[in-house]
């Protein structure tokens, strides 16, 4: 149950209140009905013939069945604890479902809607996926970090997998033969080997990784990276990452049509399921569905895709407009934007990660400057909001930001690669308070830069231009800093500022006490005085 809540957490902590804007949208492809009254839905399941649609709800433990003709709640399954991730048996007979509170998964028989078989397997299971051949389902524990095995024929854990931290997606390829499995805390993906249930590679993805999906010729494996605001593209046969899509905000659930052409992600932190094109790999539109989008998932003959938004909470039926054969229509044409030289990037109190160069789908040209909206918090309650990089006849590419917030201490950090001559000038926003010092730090190929000949602070010290002509082909790190006083050692000035205010308080204490001391004793009567 803490897993559960700690997760839960980390979806309300990472929920921004942005949008995206993209410059082809799917006009066609649009939400058609709401299903209301749900609480905490994660994922959703449409089963083989696509006659119910299975929605999880954590908050209320049970299970909700969708007739998808009706679009109205058929059944519920309850008695569950964190019920989570869940798959079907191919012949559609028994659905799979991982309770995570309880470190069990039920067996359902949907003809009934009735639980038949509980399985205890390791600590809080998320992720539920079974083998095409319907012979296994695998069940990826998030507390335990492992993947237990279940038997399908005898219903009972046969084998536990050791992967990486914190796992969560696990799918098949086609042939069965290999499971996928992302590792939330770690960034990497688990590739295990079903016929021996050894884990043979490990592939090293970006921040977060979540879903797992693989395209239906076996040929590529899609991974959301929560944490990142991206997709992984990994190639099967050499198991090592391809491609990355970018442009995404906190992407959770993956789902692919049938035939392969078409991906519908999931924005956790927005109001949108963005529509990629496989086989350019690029963002070529979107849907607005509800808050907090989290699962995905097809009609067989992907005719709707339904979706539950965690923070509606609710499940929305969006029409994929399929009427025509979609061999028949050519992919629509992305073209490459202009060539700008400025950004806004965000300063608040996370890490961002995200390449410029590929972000370019989710940003808007205004006034020569690129915003990136959905990066971009209107009202920020912190000092400095966001600042401004502004390149000259240069290359730039962000590779991160983080940014640090305590009551007496902040701090951001820009780190980007840089090509050609020119300048780089960085506005980190309005200027800090009255008495607050300002300190800062150019790094390149490990080595401090030097004031005045390689970088200059300008603008009440809020600006910083580099001199490029010294940098080429490099990462950069630039770290601004600003305390309430003047110690040296950033790191150390809101714990020194209190220690000081202890040793001062202790002092006055003592020369209190022996004042008052020394005055009784000076008024204490000497032997042989009058009394």
């Amino acid at each position: 149950m803490i897993k559960k809540v700690a997760f839960v957490v980390f979806l309300v902590s990472a929920f921004l209140l942005c949008s995206c804007l993209f410059s082809e949208l799917a006009v066609a492809q649009k939400t058609v009905d709401t299903i209301t009254g749900l609480s905490m839905p994660f994922q959703v399941a449409v089963n083989p013939n696509g006659v119910y649609t299975y929605v999880t709800c954590g908050g209320t433990g049970s299970v909700w069945v969708v007739d998808t003709a009706t679009n109205e709640v058929s059944s519920k399954i309850t008695g569950g604890n964190d019920p989570f991730g869940m798959d079907f048996t191919p012949d559609g007979k028994y659905l799979y479902i991982t309770n995570g509170g309880s470190d069990t998964v039920w067996v359902v028989d949907t003809t009934t809607n009735i639980v038949v078989k509980t399985i205890p397997v390791g600590n809080g299971p998320h992720g539920l996926a079974i083998t095409p051949n319907g012979d296994y389902a695998y069940v990826t524990n998030f507390g335990s970090h492992t993947v237990t095995v279940i038997n399908i024929a005898l219903n009972k854990a046969v084998g536990n997998v050791i992967v990486g931290s914190n796992p969560q997606g696990v799918a098949f390829t086609p042939d069965g033969k290999y499971a996928y499995v992302a590792n939330f805390g770690i960034g990497t993906v688990s590739v295990i080997e079903t016929a021996t249930t050894n884990m043979i590679a490990t592939i090293h993805v970006e921040s977060g990784p979540v879903d797992i999906t693989i395209t239906p010729d076996g040929k590529h494996v899609y991974v959301s990276n929560s944490g990142s605001g991206s997709i992984s593209v990994i190639n099967t046969e050499t198991n090592t990452v391809t491609f990355t899509i970018r442009g995404f905000l906190q992407p959770f659930d993956i789902a692919i049509t049938s035939d392969g052409t078409t991906a519908y992600v999931a924005n956790g932190s927005g109001d949108w399921i963005s529509i990629v094109n496989i086989v350019t790999n690029q963002i070529i539109g979107k849907v607005t569905v509800g808050k907090g989008p989290y699962g995905v998932a097809l009609t067989p003959d992907d005719a709707y895709a339904y979706v539950v938004n965690f923070y509606g909470p609710t499940l929305s039926i969006v029409n994929l407009d399929k009427t025509k054969d979609p061999n028949s229509t050519p992919p629509p044409t992305v073209t490459s934007p202009p060539i700008v030289s400025r950004f806004l990037i965000p300063a608040l109190d996370s890490s961002v990660n995200f390449a410029v160069d590929s972000t370019y789908a989710s940003a808007t040209l205004k006034d020569n400057m690129w915003i990136f909206t959905d990066l971009y918090i209107v009202e920020s309650s912190l000092l400095f909001e966001r600042f401004e990089v502004l390149t000259q006849n240069t290359d730039l590419t962000i590779i991160s930001c983080t940014t640090v917030r305590t009551l007496e201490f902040q701090s951001i950090k820009l780190d980007y690669t840089v090509n050609g001559k020119g300048s780089q000038v960085l506005n980190f926003g309005p200027p800090p308070e009255k008495n607050r010092h300002i300190k800062w730090n150019v790094i390149y190929n490990n080595v401090s830069l030097e004031e005045g000949k390689d970088w200059i602070v300008s603008d009440n010290n809020q600006t910083i231009t580099i001199n490029s002509t010294n940098i080429n082909g490099a990462k950069v790190s630039v770290n601004r800093y600003y305390f309430s006083d003047s110690f040296d050692k950033p790191e150390l000035a809101f714990i020194e500022q209190h220690l000081v205010t202890i040793v001062i308080g202790a002092t006055l204490i003592t020369v209190l006490t022996m004042a008052v001391f020394i005055k009784i004793k000076n008024k204490e009567p000497k032997k042989g005085d009058p009394q």
